[in-house]
């Protein structure tokens, strides 16, 4: 257990100096405790409309955005980091819901999201799935290309992948935007990811 706690701390350190596999590690070191905790969060009306791998997601992307910012203080307060980023997030998505039922939540989403911005967060979440050495080496060239594809993307999209990964909105939030059924939404997602995956695969 010690060695554990010791590999963690070392983790802590070389991503407070921005190394983003120790980031990852970090993630997959508390992937399941974290699972567990969003599980016990989505329940009742919340999983009417959202589901645990949502928030997961939605999670791990907040990480990823803070993560340059974070204050090392040990794994238990990177572990109560990542709850507490996960609550939040769960707690803007409630409050966005209700406001939308009163008609004050229609945030008009009109500007274009940089393609650069949206491919480092979802190479980030392509490398944490297949954290293979080409694709940490090759993370800025792999970045580059991502950007490119993005660009290429018919402008709907480019516009859910924008959404989603930059701005950070949840399903039922992009449905809204984009004037589609969340599980089009979600299936449009889907789809262009597994696109975008196996070109990164390809570069490697």
């Amino acid at each position: 257990m010690g060695n554990e706690n010791k590999q963690v701390e070392q983790w802590l350190q070389r991503c407070a100096r921005g190394d983003h596999a120790a980031l990852e590690a970090l993630l997959l070191h508390f992937h399941d405790e974290l699972m567990g905790f969003i599980k016990a969060l989505v329940r009742g009306d919340v999983a009417h409309w959202t589901t645990a791998e949502d928030l997961m997601q939605d999670t791990l992307m907040e990480a990823f955005r803070h993560a340059p910012a974070l204050d090392v203080r040990g794994a238990d307060a990177f572990g109560a980091w990542l709850k507490t980023i996960a609550r939040t997030r769960l707690i803007n998505q409630i409050e966005a819901r209700k406001a939308a039922k009163r008609g004050g939540a229609a945030r008009r989403v009109t500007t274009a999201g940089n393609p650069d911005d949206t491919a480092q967060t979802i190479l980030h979440m392509i490398a944490s799935n297949d954290p293979t050495p080409s694709l940490i080496t090759r993370r800025k060239e792999l970045q580059v290309v991502l950007a490119q594809a993005i660009r290429r993307l018919d402008p709907e999209r480019a516009k859910v992948l924008q959404l989603r990964y930059q701005q950070g909105l949840g399903i039922a939030d992009i449905a809204r935007e984009v004037g589609k059924g969340e599980s089009a939404v979600k299936m449009l997602i889907s789809r262009t990811l597994q696109e975008l995956r196996a070109m990164m695969m390809g570069c490697k």
